[in-house]
């Protein structure tokens, strides 16, 4: 009896195993930016490969729609601040692509507001970049990454923040504006 389970238990591992080991995985990876968008460095327009170099079906879906603007590097320096942030360029009406603009560059920007009232007789030094994570006639969702040092500071500051853009009013999204939580809501999802 007892080599019958051990058999049998070799048996499962082994199955398991094989399954757990085939080629069909999934790219989680995997960026819904289209493959290329429009970027401008130094001065320059050139082509360039947004996010990470994943080909994915999801992005290649989304190119098949016309996308009314494209994205173009701005960037923010001060001594040893770089902040890179996203413009868009391309919308038919101006004041809401400015409007567009003036969010992107305002969120980009938000992490300085603690550090320059805070530290203004320190070094600082701060790095972040961005990477436009969904882009759609609809939407734009970006994520900016960086770090920040001060002399004072024990350790550098690793900094994660986002923002959602609705396209077509120019407004940012918030949870609350995607999400309508009511009490019925919560005791359907609670733990």
């Amino acid at each position: 009896m007892r080599e019958k389970v051990k058999v049998l238990i070799t048996m499962f591992l082994i199955v398991l195993l094989i399954t757990s080991c085939s080629k069909n995985n999934l790219d989680v990876n995997a960026s819904a930016t289209p493959e290329s968008e429009q970027v401008q460095v130094a001065n320059e327009t050139t082509i360039a490969n947004s996010g990470n170099n994943n080909s994915n079906k999801q992005g290649e879906s989304q190119t098949t729609k016309t996308i009314p603007y494209s994205i173009v590097n701005e960037s923010y320096t001060d001594k040893d601040i770089t902040i890179r942030y996203p413009q868009v360029i391309g919308i038919d009406d101006s004041k809401r692509q400015e409007k567009i603009n003036e969010l992107l560059k305002f969120e980009a920007l938000v992490p300085l507001d603690g550090y320059l009232s805070s530290t203004a007789d320190y070094d600082l030094s701060m790095d972040i970049d961005y990477e436009i994570t969904w882009k759609s006639q609809n939407l734009l969702s970006v994520q900016y990454k960086g770090s920040s040092y001060s002399d004072e500071a024990a350790y550098p500051l690793d900094l994660f923040y986002t923002i959602n853009i609705d396209i077509n009013h120019g407004k940012k999204i918030r949870l609350k504006d995607a999400i309508k939580l009511d009490t019925r809501s919560i005791m359907l999802h609670r733990i």
